[in-house]
């Protein structure tokens, strides 16, 4: 069985049987948001963004940012969390390409 994440229809219903088992009513909404992000793939303009985030921040060297530095970003960005290798080097490209125009 291959591994594929999840449809956004299930994440977000677990994201609501979560919520409500656990009597968090008023977050219900945002943790249907997180789900989602969860199963949004990372876009080009979105891998941008995140870079976007880090240079403004003041972080263009590409090789002194971590996981944690860009999945924050990504956050802040709104724009899904990388989940491959490959997408974390495409907003470290983008970082770099942002970093040298500067």
């Amino acid at each position: 069985m291959p591994n594929r994440l999840p449809d956004a229809k299930l994440c977000r219903f677990l994201a609501d049987c979560n919520a409500r088992r656990h009597g968090w009513v008023g977050f219900q909404k945002s943790a249907r948001r997180v789900a989602e992000r969860m199963v949004r793939q990372m876009t080009a303009l979105d891998a941008y963004t995140t870079a976007q985030v880090l240079a403004d921040d003041g972080r263009v060297d590409s090789d002194a940012v971590t996981t944690a530095d860009i999945d924050t970003a990504a956050d802040l960005a709104d724009a899904p969390r990388p989940t491959s290798p490959d997408d974390r080097h495409t907003v470290r490209l983008a970082l770099d390409t942002i970093g040298g125009a500067r």
